[in-house]
């Protein structure tokens, strides 16, 4: 039963993204991004790079947004949307 529920959660949440990229994009201007993007135990829902260095640097800034369905304790998900910090300049939590 739990199991179930895992997947059909992550389902709702995974529908969530690409509206949620869509904004990220249009909102940071990011020139690329990903959904469900990272390490084997440590993946962002959303991930975006975006240009902050001006004319001739290129000096980027990544962002990372973390996606719950509203399921699951703020607390929990704001911990686990800190841990995205040691790998991206920015970190979002959408909830």
């Amino acid at each position: 039963m739990e199991q179930a529920r895992t997947g059909s959660i992550r389902s709702r949440e995974s529908s969530l993204y690409p509206g949620i990229k869509q904004w990220m994009e249009r909102h940071f201007r990011c020139f690329t991004s990903a959904a469900n993007v990272g390490l084997q135990y440590s993946r962002a829902d959303v991930f975006g790079v975006r240009d902050i260095g001006g004319i001739l640097s290129g000096e980027v800034e990544t962002i990372c947004i973390e996606v719950k369905g509203g399921t699951e304790p703020f607390a929990t998900a704001c911990g686990q949307t800190l841990g995205y910090s040691v790998y991206a300049n920015r970190v979002y939590l959408a909830d």
